[in-house]
């Protein structure tokens, strides 16, 4: 009897992973998505409604300076867009990992301009049928 049930559980088993890992897979690649269509392209065009499309309300964006953590609001981050840059600065973005674990998720961005290189760690829960960033952090390198 207990073979039988090895049998029959194991296979089981092996297809809810299979599904499981599946079903990750497909919100990894959404998550993936959403990062290029909303964060990429918001930064690309200085657009920060795209932005918004992906960032909850009350996101913060998290980031040390000299030693001291700073942390910058939303509204902030939306004040420092300008549509009249767009076209000035050349980015070349990635999103180099999307880590999932049912409703929440992390993804690593790296984004380089000409002199400099912030990589990014964007926190994102599943909630109200969408993903969406709730925290950012992030560091910046200056390059030479």
């Amino acid at each position: 009897m207990r073979n039988i049930v090895s049998v029959i559980a194991c296979p089981v088993f092996v297809l809810a992973c299979q599904a499981l890992t599946c079903g990750q897979e497909d919100e990894a690649e959404a998550i993936r998505n959403a990062i290029e269509q909303h964060y990429f392209r918001g930064l690309e065009e200085q657009d920060f409604s795209l932005i918004e499309g992906l960032f909850h309300p009350d996101a913060v964006l998290i980031y040390v300076r000299d030693g001291r953590m700073s942390v910058i609001t939303l509204d902030r981050w939306r004040s420092s867009m300008n549509p009249e840059r767009v076209g000035d600065v050349q980015w070349v973005m990635r999103v180099e990992s999307v880590d999932v674990s049912r409703t929440v998720a992390s993804a690593r961005i790296v984004l380089e301009r000409p002199g400099v290189r912030y990589t990014d760690f964007l926190n994102l829960v599943y909630a109200d049928g969408r993903w969406m960033v709730v925290n950012k952090v992030f560091h910046a390198q200056r390059l030479e």
